[in-house]
């Protein structure tokens, strides 16, 4: 890793640690001043508007990360508990995804991952996804959501897509929010807090219609 990588990477977790512990004013200047100083080493003329790469980080770091500030966003802004949750090989869950729940008795759950579509509009794109997955439960669940789909999207601010036909024909029944990564080869990762933001309202919105559908 390059001084510069550090520096970069270094920023993102400052930035997770004063969200997630809520820490002072006192260490957030000092954690500032520190980056700061960082910089400072920094020796060598740049390209003027040359862009900056964000260091990459660990993929299950990231996810874990994004994961926890989502759950933090729900419990202290919706009073909702999001619980990770393993559901092992019988369910094919890579295991560098994310899953967790909101319901007890239900096998409804959302499952954060990453992917690369060889098919459809991002096609061999890098894509960070958040998905309600509802496999299993079409006229229940499915349907009656799937005519909220536009209004599910305007709560959270940020498109809505269902799954492809080919899929839903098999019985899997998925909402999802697709964030491309960015920058060359796709090596940028969506920002951390933009990701918290939308995924936490769109668990918040559909929990309500969930419940209202009688799913426990």
């Amino acid at each position: 890793m390059t001084e510069r990588e550090f520096i970069s990477l270094f920023n993102q977790h400052k930035k997770m640690f004063l969200a997630l512990h809520g820490a002072d004013g006192t260490s957030a200047l000092t954690l500032n001043r520190f980056e700061e100083w960082l910089k400072s080493r920094l020796q060598g003329d740049e390209k003027k508007g040359a862009g900056r790469r964000r260091a990459r980080i660990a993929p299950g770091i990231y996810l874990q990360q994004v994961m926890e500030l989502v759950r933090k966003k729900l419990q202290q802004e919706h009073n909702i508990c999001l619980r990770l949750i393993t559901l092992g090989a019988s369910w094919s869950v890579k295991e560098t995804s994310k899953c967790a729940t909101v319901f007890n008795e239900s096998n409804i759950y959302y499952r954060l991952g990453r992917t690369r579509p060889r098919k459809g509009e991002y096609s061999g794109r890098e894509l960070v996804v958040f998905e309600l997955v509802m496999d299993g439960h079409k006229h229940n669940v499915f349907l009656p959501m799937l005519t909220r789909l536009d209004e599910l999207s305007g709560k959270v601010g940020y498109p809505v897509e269902r799954e492809l036909p080919r899929l839903e024909a098999t019985g899997k029944y998925r909402f999802k929010l697709l964030f491309p990564c960015a920058g060359e080869d796709d090596a940028e990762l969506p920002d951390i807090f933009f990701l918290a933001e939308k995924i936490a309202a769109f668990v918040s919105s559909t929990v309500e219609l969930l419940t209202n559908l009688g799913v426990k």
